[in-house]
């Protein structure tokens, strides 16, 4: 299973990612940097997000 951390943890040459911005991460590179199905299901039940 994807974990969102990887995307939203502070890095050395980033701030933290707001829940936000991770979620128009997801969305916006969905069906390119991430699998499009996976993608709508991760938003959906661990992100408790519409599509």
């Amino acid at each position: 299973m994807y974990n969102n951390r990887k995307i939203s943890n502070r890095r050395s040459y980033r701030k933290v990612l707001s829940e936000e911005v991770v979620l128009r991460q997801i969305c916006g590179h969905a069906g390119r940097q991430f699998d499009p199905e996976i993608a709508l299901a991760f938003v959906e039940k661990v992100l408790g997000k519409s599509w």
